[in-house]
């Protein structure tokens, strides 16, 4: 499969393109054949749908965990209390209309997670209103570590380019950190669909989304948010008072947004 690394630091910045095969699996329980109905991509998943009631960890790259019935802000909340209590990057992709949670990531350690995206491309072709939200584990103290790391950025242009003209396309992207919820955007989408169009009428389609990446990864972008981060330890307090104070953070590039989160009640 076709995957994208998140990573929580500066350092993860270099993404993978590559393909991974998992070794097939049993077929999903017997509680899981409703949601497959539901989510055509989980009917074609080579890993075991297991069901939970909380969003946690999962250690197993045989199968994958899906949470019902979980709306955003409880959801959020569960996120929120792993980041207090988990010692690896989780990932989820969030379908409002569903409140359902999937785990979306693999091959996971303290400072990075893959992403399922050939999964992820074929539930957002189904459900354009969508949110993933990576969750960064306890022990992360910097203010950089409560942050998008630019490799987020990236991620987030080669999963949203070949979506943007649909006009329904709604897909929001938000790291969960100890300290709250950081979510991150285009700070000017029209310019990003302005390159696409570029792109399209060169014959440079097939490759819209690779091509939007390597823009976003000129180091002008990436100088101009480490220098927003700087300019916001500048500010007193604590780093989450620090956060709270700086945003929005803006650069020509993109726009992130924190808010602070309470755990949810066990």
């Amino acid at each position: 499969m076709t995957n994208i690394m998140m990573a929580s630091g500066l350092a993860g910045f270099l993404l993978a393109f590559q393909a991974d095969l998992f070794v097939p699996v049993s077929g999903p329980a017997d509680a899981a054949p409703a949601y497959s109905d539901i989510v055509a991509a989980l009917g074609q998943d080579i890993r075991e749908l297991e069901i939970g009631s909380t969003l946690r960890g999962n250690a197993n790259a045989g199968t994958r965990l899906l949470v019902p019935e979980k709306c955003e802000k409880e959801g959020e909340a569960e996120a929120y209390n792993y980041a207090l209590s988990g010692d690896v990057e989780e990932a989820f992709l969030f379908i409002p209309g569903l409140c359902l949670w999937i785990e979306i990531g693999y091959d996971k350690t303290r400072d990075r997670v893959r992403l399922d995206s050939d999964f992820i491309s074929a539930v957002l072709n189904q459900y354009t209103s969508s949110m993933i939200y990576h969750v960064h584990p306890r022990g992360m103290e910097s203010l950089e570590e409560n942050l998008p790391s630019f490799a987020d950025f990236i991620t987030l242009a080669l999963i949203n380019a070949t979506r943007m003209w649909n006009p329904d396309f709604d897909i929001k992207h938000r790291i969960v950190t100890r300290l709250g919820v950081a979510e991150y955007e285009f700070a000017d989408r029209e310019k990003a669909k302005s390159l696409l169009e570029y792109y399209r009428k060169t014959g440079l389609e097939d490759f819209e989304a690779q091509n939007l990446a390597y823009e976003y990864m000129r180091p002008q972008y990436r100088r101009s948010y480490s220098s927003e981060v700087e300019r916001c330890k500048e500010y007193r307090g604590s780093i989450q008072q620090k956060l709270a104070g700086c945003s929005p953070i803006r650069t020509e590039a993109f726009i992130v947004t924190f808010r602070s989160l309470a755990p949810a009640h066990e």
